[in-house]
């Protein structure tokens, strides 16, 4: 599981649907983000995101953008949120259009990360 290193952007108090609403920030880091094979399909990819570090009292909102050296553009799925918890989500990837080449192995070369 890929954690996620947050950092506090904008804590404040006022007139709000929440007592205290918080916004954090934070991205995988591009060197240890670990993308794994999705149902042994070389064109998908799979990254557990960790939050816990956050110690969210709710499931939060999550919103991602991919990143990375090279090819990230192509990938489709990045900016969509899967199994949301306190703790962390899930992002799937795959070629956009299909390739034969290894996304995992693509990724990894290519410092793909969240943030």
């Amino acid at each position: 599981m890929s954690e996620l290193d947050l950092e506090t952007k904008v804590a404040m108090n006022g007139e709000a649907t929440c007592s205290k609403p918080r916004i954090y920030a934070g991205e995988t880091s591009p060197e240890n983000t670990v993308w794994e094979p999705y149902r042994e399909n070389k064109s998908a990819a799979l990254l557990l995101v960790d939050t816990s570090t956050a110690q969210f009292e709710k499931t939060p909102w999550y919103f991602v953008s991919l990143n990375g050296d090279s090819g990230h553009w192509s990938a489709q799925g990045a900016g969509a949120i899967y199994n949301p918890t306190t703790n962390g989500f899930q992002v799937f990837v795959k070629w956009a259009p299909e390739s034969s080449e290894d996304i995992v192995s693509y990724a990894q070369e290519n410092n793909w990360h969240v943030r």
